[in-house]
């Protein structure tokens, strides 16, 4: 009996010291350690979710942490991929990071509309990765051809978008909700033709609900029954451009008409977030013209349009449009026509939307003759001030308080522009400084930098430079732009829409701004399909460091997306493009960003049940044709890479043990190594059964009783656990 109990004795403290140092106790789920807290944490992923970054329409993000003039260069930035859509990309595309896609996982997103009423998202990342994550269609769309709207000019023919008409204005998304909206233009059948507020589920891409935009305002002015005593709204008549704007709990979209073909108005909608039905309604030139104006014979217009850019919210109940050619008659008792005006709507009470202050240029009355009005680049606060600016098709600029626009201007003299009110409207001039038709057409980027850099205003008028322009505050009653360009671009002239821009910088060093631009390099896109360019600009100089030309075989960027503003979020520029003929399936989606490997989403440490399969997964980007091998081991540890373990992620059969992974990414233009994630079993099999030994060298005489109280030794023999956990411990090493 001694001799069985002293055998016990000795295998368990056997055990219990080879436990002490080889770890044969079961393994606790933190036993290795991750390397991610090791490194410092990426660079925070912030979503573009509306037109221009903000509800003030400033253009700039602050965001960017991974791009600066000193790598946006030519060897070191370019071209990662593109994806094909149906359909041209009149809308800004958007993006939202870390989206948990069913059946596919965690992604940042690129979302896309086109003319064909198609609405995409992408994986914003992985060149590999060409097809949408989902995509859904919203309707039939319009064919610019069939001479059904827009049929003023061109023999009836709408040139001005072709050959279909479908998605034109960017949609808005919800981050709080994972809701994006987005209005498609629907033919329903000859001559019948629908605009519809759609929400979208950005994860999965279902339609949540839909309602039919449709409404009608009091009003004698021009419409299919003008002796109503009411202006009814009419798709057919009404081009959805501008980008709808989210501001609090209502979505609001706003119209403009087909190649000014009468009868059309400007129209505002806004409509519950949740339940989408409608709350606001308002019409910038319900009534007939009582003056006499080059435009009289057609009472109306008054479009809301604005080269894409979207309506602008200063958060405190406000609305701020840009107003094109139309009847105006806002200087009489209980006027309320705005054409060739900026307003600012209040909506508090969205059941009457009132105008609490407005401005009219004095020459407008020329400027609807002449068809250079205001109305194309929306409106665009300052911040940190009460001080608004909006520009024309005639190349001005016009700077006033948004608090009190100043009514109707007064002409300065001879020098053919507004005369300065104290306090009120602050300031008119050419960025360009010549003749000829320079018109602005993308929305100046405002850059409020701070610091010695203070702010910028960056204007780029067709057939002029690219032009910075400093804000001075130093007579407080009239803030104004310093006339003198603080820097310009060495490119002179670019043909119509001009240039088309963002900037981007890391939000606390103005060493890192870059303007972003798209132009044309051919003749006028207005109604033809150019070649386009997208450049960069140290914000700072002007001076280029980077175009989408310099290497074309690598980087070009194919047809210029009118009036398409750049997006720039986590190190990637994207911009939509035409397809070559504007009819073949072949309009793109173009990333741009480091052409070498960098990893956007690291391993994470797995713990899976003993015996199942486990996965890891990376996320990276950079230039196309990405390779990936995985290793055990720490980073680094290159000795033991895992046979056929090549893609983005690595699958782990029959987990039994311990053990650490890295992957290693790579390109022709460098190599990334991962964080080390831990991959731990949990759940491990006792396999304890109990034995009873019964020493078999042990005789009992015959004359010698066995007492009745002599124990049977039952015990759970330690030689069993040795057999399961050493071998295990020994693979895990």
């Amino acid at each position: 009996m001694r001799n069985v109990q002293l055998r016990i004795l000795l295998l368990v403290g056997l055990i219990a010291g080879l436990s002490g140092g080889l770890g044969l106790s079961r393994p606790a789920v933190h036993a290795v350690p991750s390397a991610t807290s090791q490194l410092q944490p990426p660079p925070a992923r912030v979503a573009v979710t509306t037109r221009s970054f903000d509800n003030a329409r400033t253009g700039t993000t602050a965001a960017e942490q991974l791009l600066a003039p000193t790598n946006v260069v030519s060897n070191t930035f370019g071209k990662l991929f593109s994806r094909t859509v149906d359909g041209q990309i009149y809308a800004q595309p958007l993006y939202v990071p870390d989206l948990t896609i069913p059946g596919v996982g965690v992604r940042n997103v690129v979302l896309v509309a086109t003319q064909k009423n198609n609405v995409y998202a992408f994986d914003a990342d992985d060149p590999a990765m060409s097809q949408p994550l989902w995509s859904v269609n919203l309707g039939q769309f319009a064919t610019s051809s069939l001479r059904e709207f827009g049929t003023r000019y061109n023999g009836g023919v709408y040139q001005d978008i072709k050959p279909y008409v479908g998605i034109t204005g960017s949609p808005v998304i919800d981050p709080a909700t994972n809701t994006l909206y987005v209005v498609p233009f629907i033919r329903l059948g000859a001559y019948q033709y629908q605009h519809r507020m759609v929400a979208i589920n950005i994860l999965t891409g279902a339609i949540i609900q839909s309602t039919n935009i449709q409404g009608s305002v009091p009003g004698d002015g021009n419409d299919a029954n003008p002796n109503d005593g009411l202006v009814v709204f009419d798709s057919r008549q009404h081009l959805q451009r501008s980008s709808l704007l989210l501001d609090g709990n209502r979505v609001y979209v706003a119209f403009a008409g087909y190649a000014d073909t009468d009868p059309y108005h400007g129209w505002v909608f806004g409509y519950n977030k949740t339940t989408l039905q409608r709350e606001l309604i308002y019409n910038t030139t319900p009534q007939k013209e009582v003056t006499s104006q080059p435009n009289a014979a057609n009472d109306g217009e008054g479009g809301i349009w604005m080269s894409g850019q979207g309506l602008t919210s200063d958060g405190q109940g406000n609305l701020y449009l840009s107003i094109g050619n139309g009847s105006w008659n806002a200087n009489l008792p209980n006027g309320r026509d705005y054409g060739s005006s900026v307003s600012k709507l209040n909506i508090s009470n969205p059941l009457t939307p009132t105008v609490q202050t407005w401005f009219t240029p004095y020459d407008y009355k020329t400027l609807n003759t002449n068809d250079t009005d205001l109305g194309t680049t929306g409106a665009i606060l300052i911040p940190n001030t009460n001080v608004m600016i909006a520009g024309s098709k005639g190349g001005k600029i016009y700077v006033f308080n948004r608090n009190d626009m100043g009514g109707l201007g007064v002409q300065q003299g001879t020098t053919g522009f507004d005369k300065p009110v104290s306090g009120k409207f602050y300031q008119s001039f050419k960025p360009h400084g010549g003749s000829g038709f320079r018109g602005i057409f993308g929305s100046p980027v405002v850059w409020a930098a701070g610091g010695s850099t203070g702010t910028r205003m960056f204007v780029w008028p067709v057939n002029s430079p690219l032009k910075a322009f400093q804000f001075s505050t130093t007579q407080p009653l009239t803030p104004s732009f310093i006339t003198t360009p603080v820097a310009t671009s060495t490119l002179q002239t670019v043909q119509m829409p001009g240039g088309v821009m963002s900037l981007s910088w890391n939000g606390t060093n103005a060493n890192t701004g870059i303007v972003w631009a798209t132009h044309s390099t051919g003749g006028s896109a207005n109604t033809t399909t150019q070649p386009g360019v997208l450049r960069a600009y140290n914000a700072l100089t002007l001076q280029e460091t980077w175009n989408s030309n310099q290497i074309a075989s690598r980087d070009a960027m194919g047809n210029l997306a009118k009036f398409n503003t750049p997006l720039v979020a986590d190190g990637k520029v994207i911009v939509g493009t035409f397809s070559v003929d504007s009819i073949t399936n072949t309009d793109k989606l173009v990333v741009y960003g480091h052409l070498a490997p960098r990893i956007v989403r690291e391993p994470v440490d797995t713990t899976v049940s003993f015996g199942q399969n486990a996965s890891v997964n990376v996320t990276a980007t950079g230039a196309a044709n990405l390779s990936y091998q995985w290793y055990s081991g720490a980073t680094g540890d290159t000795s033991n890479p895992i046979a056929g373990a090549t893609s983005p992620t690595l699958t782990l059969n029959n987990v039994q043990t311990n053990r650490q992974v890295w992957v290693r990414v790579s390109n022709a233009q460098g190599n990334v190594a991962s964080i080390t994630a831990s991959v731990m079993a949990t759940n491990l099999p006792t396999n304890t059964p109990t034995n009873t030994l019964t020493p078999t060298n042990t005789s009992t005489p015959s004359n010698t009783p066995t007492p009745s109280n002599t124990p049977t030794i039952t015990n759970t023999p330690v030689v069993s656990q040795w057999r399961v956990w050493l071998p295990m411990t020994i693979r895990g090493q």
